[in-house]
């Protein structure tokens, strides 16, 4: 399943870049804004790229046959890559259970429209492959991404409207 995730902003790009790779911001983000019982995230900045991990434990509204596979909640570790040069950052994410039957990963571009606006674009690839249930996970995480980038959304433009 390809997930598209487009959204405009009232920023330059590297304000938008700056917030999205603040380190602080995204802590706070995650943890007191999106209330995720666990976040930790690590980042090395290099001449030409930024690496970026994250461990995490959302929250999730999950079905019953998935709860029990998970014990209640999914950690996930991401790790991520943004090329400094070509402004696009690739990531893939592993779940705590079933990591070699879910597939998750993606990229995203920060492009100005001018007039102080940039467009935020993502394509995320998501698969489950897990007989009889690999439908059910695919909806299941479909709808915890996108909630996750409608929240983060929401705190990128109050965060932006400060400055």
């Amino acid at each position: 399943m390809l997930i598209k995730i487009s959204h405009e902003f009232e920023s330059t790009e590297q304000a938008f870049l700056d917030l999205f790779f603040d380190k602080d911001k995204m802590v706070h983000m995650y943890r007191e804004y999106m209330h995720f019982p666990e976040f930790a995230l690590t980042q090395h900045d290099e001449a030409d790229r930024i690496r970026r991990t994250i461990v995490a434990v959302p929250k999730m509204e999950m079905p019953s046959a998935i709860a029990k596979i998970a014990g209640g909640s999914i950690r996930y570790t991401e790790d991520g890559t943004f090329d400094k040069k070509t402004k696009l950052f690739t990531w893939k994410t592993a779940p705590s259970i079933m990591t070699e039957k879910i597939k998750n990963e993606g990229v995203m571009r920060v492009e100005s429209l001018g007039n102080g606006k940039v467009r935020r674009t993502a394509e995320i690839t998501l698969e489950a492959k897990v007989f009889g249930l690999g439908g059910v996970i695919e909806s299941t995480f479909e709808k915890t991404i996108r909630d996750g980038w409608e929240k983060a959304t929401q705190y990128f433009r109050e965060e932006l409207a400060k400055k």
